[in-house]
């Protein structure tokens, strides 16, 4: 499959603004998970915390494609997300954020 270089521009431009959208929401999540769980979890308390994280932006994303199709950098980036020329449902939103994360997981 061939992409444009357009295409591919926007999809890479909408990525890096996701990940601007995405730090603070991981800076609020992650303080208010150190202030509830601080030390209690002990030597498991790093991979808790990184499903935590996981599952936020988890929420974030399958509630943006469910709602709007868009997450804030689809909207500037003009894209949106469809499936059936309708939004996702939140068990096609979830599947799609756990394939993603699998193959983000395998570098592809």
């Amino acid at each position: 499959m061939k992409i444009s270089r357009s295409i591919f521009i926007q999809i890479l431009g909408s990525l890096i603004y996701e990940l601007f959208a995405l730090i603070p929401i991981w800076m609020v999540s992650g303080f208010i998970f150190i202030i509830i769980f601080d030390g209690l979890f002990g030597t498991y308390q790093r991979l808790l915390f990184q499903i935590y994280l996981w599952l936020i932006s988890g929420f974030y994303f399958t509630y943006c494609w469910t709602v709007t199709g868009q997450t804030l950098a689809m909207k500037a980036w003009k894209i949106k997300l469809l499936s059936n020329k309708r939004n996702l449902t939140l068990s096609k939103a979830w599947l799609r954020y756990i394939f993603a994360t699998i193959g983000l997981g395998l570098r592809g």
